[in-house]
């Protein structure tokens, strides 16, 4: 995480670099269901419109859809 809390991922999914992406997930401390205030890397990619990050995410891990209980 750098100095103002974003994640590589997360720069990377909103900006739409695939590339980037796909070479970061390779890393094994990089977490795909890090949830920060501003979201997920699913989440950014999907509210900025780069869907083929968004693609390429779920078919990376499926799971990226489970929707978490908030009451715990």
């Amino acid at each position: 995480m750098g100095r103002d809390n974003w994640t590589a991922l997360e720069i990377s999914a909103q900006l739409g670099l695939l590339e980037v992406v796909q070479s970061l997930i390779k890393h094994p401390k990089t977490d795909l269901h890090i949830e920060t205030p501003r979201g997920s890397a699913l989440h950014l990619g999907a509210k900025a419109g780069n869907f083929k990050i968004c693609q390429f995410l779920l078919l990376e891990d499926p799971s990226l859809l489970t929707i978490k209980d908030s009451e715990g």
